[in-house]
């Protein structure tokens, strides 16, 4: 099992594929599992990188609080081990969060930056459903199994849900064979995503950036992407129709294309 030293914990990771990097981070909870629909596209081109943050999957699980900018840093010293020295960076929710960091602590490692799903935290967010963020949050007493099926209606769209069963059955397949995360890590996880605030510095964001969103998140509207782009020097926007937060699964050959054209545009 691929680890790393990074920091207090050892990181799991995955590579596959070789070429210019590529690293994926992953959101709350999530790992390397969750990146499985980019495997066969990304690593027929590029190095992809992708692993289990602090908190979740096989990387280590230590008592909180746990930080965003801590969560980089694990990142930053991921690529040291691996010698990386310059890379394309794609991060989806939490880990759109971890890539602003990333982005700010190494500006000229950073060939580009592609943030889905994401926010900047601080004045700029825009929340979603009170409601809507809640049930995703409260597993109590539920099995993991139960959790999957709560947070279906939560993380895609209503079309997705409907009109494409295979989707959602790769998701809840894809659900079973993940370790599961401590009750612990996941609120460490969690408090760090609510104290995170890169508004006031997203316009010392060197790296040309491609935000990504889908019109249908109920988690992260994508206003957000829109308000970034208004503060981010070199950026684009792309809204994908009838995707929810989880674009990458729902959306995934236009999820790749895109991520495919902005990065061999700057190899």
């Amino acid at each position: 099992m691929p680890t790393a030293q990074c920091n207090d914990i050892d990181i799991y990771y995955e590579i596959h594929g070789s070429g210019f990097p590529v690293v994926f981070i992953s959101g709350l909870g999530a790992g390397t599992w969750a990146w499985e629909p980019q495997v066969p596209f990304f690593s027929r081109s590029y190095r992809m990188l992708s692993f289990d943050n602090r908190g979740a999957g096989r990387s280590g699980t230590p008592p909180g609080p746990y930080s965003i900018e801590q969560m980089a840093l694990d990142t930053v010293r991921l690529l040291h081990a691996l010698d990386i020295e310059e890379t394309f960076v794609v991060g989806l929710s939490m880990g759109g969060m971890i890539a602003q960091e990333l982005a700010l602590i190494l500006p000229h490692r950073v060939r580009g930056l592609i943030l889905a799903a994401t926010h900047p935290g601080g004045d700029l967010h825009v929340s979603g459903s009170p409601e809507v963020y809640q049930r995703l949050m409260d597993n109590t007493g539920l099995s993991p199994e139960e959790i999957v099926e709560k947070n279906i209606s939560v993380l895609f769209s209503p079309n997705t849900v409907t009109q494409r069963p295979e989707i959602i059955q790769g998701y809840r397949e894809r659900q079973k064979t993940i370790p599961e995360q401590p009750e612990h890590a996941f609120a460490a996880q969690q408090k760090a995503i609510q104290g995170f605030d890169c508004s006031g510095r997203l316009t010392r964001i060197k790296a040309p950036t491609l935000l990504l969103a889908g019109e249908d998140d109920q988690l992260i509207p994508p206003e957000n992407a829109r308000r970034m782009a208004e503060h981010i020097p070199d950026c684009q926007v792309r809204v994908f129709p009838q995707a929810g937060h989880l674009i990458h699964m729902e959306r995934t050959k236009e999820f790749n294309t895109t991520v495919d054209e902005f990065c061999k545009a700057r190899v």
